[in-house]
């Protein structure tokens, strides 16, 4: 195949997907640090440390002197990661995230860059440097690739040629369904980053407004991150309806997606303009046959289709949010429906298997 997949880091468990992807594509893998891994292992996974020398800190003063942008590595990294690559007789580089790319576009070898969420969104928005940087790393890489089509218009207005840009979701692995439970109290889970682009906060008042209005509901809460705090104010003590159950692996995810009834997502833009791309964790809920309740935000448009496959509602609405929990959480047949209806959606256009090899048919494209 020839090909090696460039991540920064990898293992983090934020980014079980890249762990999943890489395994089932089957390419080495090169990182400056292979974090958790024995939770994420990977045998063809290779370290480059990342150096910084006093040298280097000379090299890039005057790399930013000439580019305007600081989006390169250590002049000692490159040059090792560069021997390294020679040394696996790669053919093709595929770099996740915009940052990623750019590290790797001096390196002489055809490269593709899977973009994701903030690199589209909030860092455009915030760094004028790394916009202008991506106009050269249009120009001068094989491929682009969008995990949704959501991510895909925003490379076109940030000036990505469309014949360049391939739309290839990130994709999970597909497992027997599950009969669907009946239960009397609906448990229903969220897989999300504590941070503000998913609007825990909010979630869980919704969740306590469902319940004032009669919603027989309650809430597990998956994830860590900076707004820790805040969720823990609002969720108050242990034994109540909402449980903050902070990061967990992923068969543990596993296990707590199969005893539940209904996935839920808040997410929203930031005032920085953060916006997700597809949230991994809303396909492995409807891999399991889960309603989805949910905002209409970036990628999440492309999977989850209003009254068909989840029920959306409009970011930052929390009495929206609270009403829609309401009626699915008091509509078994309509959980039912909306869960089988989302299984074949995944079936049909986010299984891990298929969209890796559509992902090996564009590494073999680009190479040659």
């Amino acid at each position: 195949m020839g090909a090696v997949v460039y991540a920064e880091t990898f293992g983090n468990p934020s980014e079980v997907w890249m762990w999943r992807q890489v395994r089932a594509v089957g390419a080495p893998l090169l990182t400056h640090e292979h974090r958790n891994a024995a939770t994420f292992p990977y045998e063809q996974a290779v370290v480059v440390p990342r150096t910084r020398t006093r040298p280097d800190r000379a090299v890039a003063a005057a790399r930013w002197l000439v580019a305007r942008h600081g989006y390169r590595l250590p002049a000692s990294t490159e040059r090792a990661v560069g021997r390294k690559l020679r040394e696996l007789k790669a053919t093709l580089v595929h770099a996740h995230y915009g940052p990623a790319g750019l590290r790797m576009l001096p390196l002489p070898v055809p490269l593709l860059v899977t973009f994701h969420g903030f690199d589209t969104s909030s860092l455009p928005a915030a760094d004028a440097s790394y916009r202008r940087a991506l106009r050269r790393l249009f120009g001068g890489v094989t491929g682009v690739i969008a995990v949704s089509e959501t991510v895909r218009e925003r490379l076109v207005r940030l000036g990505c040629p469309e014949d360049r840009l391939h739309v290839i979701p990130m994709g999970v692995p597909l497992r027997p369904p599950r009969p669907p439970a009946i239960r009397d109290e609906v448990r229903a889970i969220t897989v999300a980053r504590l941070h503000p682009v998913k609007g825990v906060p909010d979630l869980v008042d919704a969740v306590t407004r469902a319940r004032g209005l009669g919603a027989r509901l309650t809430l597990d809460i998956v994830g860590e991150g900076p707004e820790r705090a805040e969720v823990e104010g609002r969720v108050g003590g242990p034994g109540g309806p909402v449980r903050l159950r902070g990061a967990l692996p992923p068969a543990e995810v596993a296990r707590l997606l199969e005893e539940s009834d209904l996935f839920v997502l808040n997410s929203r833009t930031t005032p920085e303009g953060d916006a997700e791309g597809l949230p991994v964790s809303l396909l492995e809920a409807m891999e399991r046959s889960l309603p989805v309740v949910a905002t209409r935000h970036g990628g999440i448009r492309d999977a989850v289709e209003d009254g068909r496959t989840g029920l959306l509602v409009a970011e930052r609405d929390t009495d929206a949010l609270a009403a829609a929990l309401v009626r699915v959480a008091g509509d078994p047949a309509l959980r039912e429906r909306l869960g089988a209806a989302g299984r074949a959606r995944v079936e049909r256009e986010f299984d891990l298997e298929r969209c890796a090899a559509r992902l090996r048919q564009l590494y073999d494209t680009a190479a040659s």
